[in-house]
């Protein structure tokens, strides 16, 4: 997912919501473990279900939504 924003400039700070879909519900604390090491606070929104996945074996799905911040607000920012 990194590698995949930084194509287009941006991080996973720039995450601002998150879709996972867990095979098995079991997964869920090693995947909230994991979750936390990769995203700062405040997280970006998240919901995760469990669900039967359409890839064979795969145990896990995730969509991200990151958005660019405006040269306005990264100056700001910088105050």
């Amino acid at each position: 997912i990194d590698a995949s924003l930084r194509t287009v400039g941006l991080s996973l700070a720039d995450v601002v919501q998150v879709t996972v879909h867990l095979a098995r519900a079991e997964d869920f604390a090693e995947f909230n473990a994991t979750y936390r090491k990769h995203f700062q606070t405040p997280y970006p929104t998240r919901t995760t279900v469990v669900a039967q996945l359409l890839v064979p074996g795969a145990r896990i799905e995730i969509t991200v939504t990151a958005a660019a911040r405006l040269e306005t607000e990264a100056m700001s920012d910088a105050r």
